[in-house]
């Protein structure tokens, strides 16, 4: 029964990958870390959310993800999207603007997670 929460790759993972696995991930980190800072004030908000947002949003990558190859992190794009979104709505009000970010990247989550548990890739996925 447990081994079924456990995410499909994780059942076929294997221990020898582990340290390679570990030096990618603080390597990955190292640089999106500062990325972070620099892509929420990017946004208008303050650096400390990008520092509380970039671990859980790689963690949930790297429990539900598949890929090794792919690195998944913020980008100035959609750090400026957001702030051109929510920046008239906020009015000005800085703690508007931090919560209607929080909303539009939780919302945006749940579309993905959505996505993916109605297998929604497929539709830019070729066909084999």
């Amino acid at each position: 029964m447990a081994a079924r929460a456990l995410p499909s790759w994780l059942r076929g993972y294997q221990r020898p990958w582990l340290r390679s696995d570990a030096i990618a991930g603080v390597v990955i980190w190292s640089v999106v870390t500062p990325q972070a800072v620099a892509y929420a004030q990017i946004a208008g908000l303050p650096p400390a959310a990008g520092l509380m947002a970039a671990p859980g949003a790689m963690l949930a990558y790297a429990l539900m993800g598949t890929s090794r190859q792919l690195v998944v992190g913020a980008t100035t794009a959609t750090a400026a999207v957001s702030a051109a979104a929510v920046g008239t709505l906020a009015d000005g009000d800085a703690a508007q603007f931090a919560a209607l970010s929080a909303a539009l990247a939780l919302m945006t989550g749940v579309v993905f997670l959505a996505a993916g548990v109605f297998k929604l890739g497929a539709i830019s996925s070729p066909s084999r």
